[in-house]
């Protein structure tokens, strides 16, 4: 009898719209809400790795933007280094080339076509070392006269302004030519 009114009731309370819900129905539906509150705990941590991933990314593109940055400026600042390098090269070259043309006293020998190569080696205060003929023009005269311009223009002190690495590298030993040009 208890069964059958158990029954009566259940179908009275459908009818109604009430709905027993049994523990078995109860710890499926825990399970059914644990696994969507895992499925959503799982998102949600994704969400965050995204993020979070996303940051460091960032970052990384921040930090690469600062060094192409200072690399550019590294590069700029060695590039103006180097062209203002090779100006005192330049300059220093012509003050050592002008000066020894403007006290070099060609000899009545010389003629088109002649040369004479002097190695000069010198001292960071623009000193004169010495100077040796490394290629003869055939004519002792006209190789004298240019070793003799050389020591007469000597000191070339406009030299000591140009930084040591600089001289070392391309004044300490210097070669010049003489070739009479307008015979």
């Amino acid at each position: 009898m208890i069964l059958k009114d158990r029954m009566h009731k259940d179908s009275v309370d459908f009818e109604r719209g009430y709905s027993w819900v049994s523990t078995t129905d109860l710890d499926d539906m825990k399970v059914a809400f644990d696994v969507s509150e895992i499925i959503y705990l799982d998102e949600a941590q994704e969400q965050l790795r995204q993020r979070e991933l996303a940051e460091v990314q960032r970052q990384q593109e921040s930090r690469d933007r600062e060094r192409l940055g200072q690399e550019e400026a590294a590069n700029a600042a060695t590039a103006e280094l180097a062209s203002s390098e090779f100006e005192m090269i330049q300059s220093g070259t012509a003050i050592i080339q002008q000066a020894v043309q403007s006290v070099w006293s060609r000899p009545l020998s010389a003629r088109n076509g002649m040369r004479a190569i002097l190695q000069i080696r010198m001292l960071p205060t623009g000193e004169l070392i010495d100077t040796v003929n490394t290629e003869s023009s055939g004519d002792p005269a006209f190789d004298r006269s240019a070793e003799n311009a050389v020591f007469d223009a000597s000191p070339f002190t406009e030299l000591q302004a140009v930084p040591s690495r600089l001289f070392n590298e391309n004044f300490r030993s210097f070669q010049t030519e003489f070739q009479p040009t307008d015979l």
